[in-house]
């Protein structure tokens, strides 16, 4: 799941400067508030940026979680 980068930035042409990857194992309970706590860090970084969630197999519901984030 990717999230959009950050309009942060001179080189956003070029891609974002920071990928931040968040491991998500049947995490479904947490992600969502710990999504909103690293989002609104990264919207004061000085730089472009990229959030990416990966959920490998996780029983619960992760997956919908990183979505429902993603959609705003």
């Amino acid at each position: 799941m990717d999230f959009e980068p950050s309009p942060n930035g001179d080189n956003s042409s070029s891609g974002p400067s920071v990928s931040v990857v968040v491991p998500a194992y049947n995490e479904a309970t947490h992600l969502y508030r710990s999504l909103e706590t690293l989002y609104d860090h990264l919207l004061d970084a000085p730089f472009d940026w990229e959030l990416i969630v990966v959920d490998d197999g996780s029983s619960d519901d992760t997956g919908e979680e990183a979505r429902r984030f993603a959609k705003g």
